[in-house]
């Protein structure tokens, strides 16, 4: 994704107990959000698209590297 018209956030959880969650970072792009666990960020990511259809798959680029065919992202 490029830079332009784009915004991102990183969060994480932590509970009383002092347990923490992993580290994520949310981005938006135009009218587009995805989600990222950042550990896990280069693998998979949730993206929420403006026409409604929302994924959870491989990063292209994760695909590409393991030669995965897209039509089973």
């Amino acid at each position: 994704m490029s830079k332009k018209n784009k915004s991102a956030a990183r969060f994480g959880v932590i509970d009383n107990e002092g347990r923490v969650s992993g580290s994520y970072k949310i981005l938006t792009k135009n009218n587009e959000v995805y989600l990222l666990e950042r550990s896990v960020g280069q693998v998979f990511k949730v993206s929420l698209h403006k026409s409604g259809n929302w994924h959870i798959a491989f990063t292209l680029e994760f695909i590409n590297k393991k030669g995965i065919p897209k039509e089973n992202r």
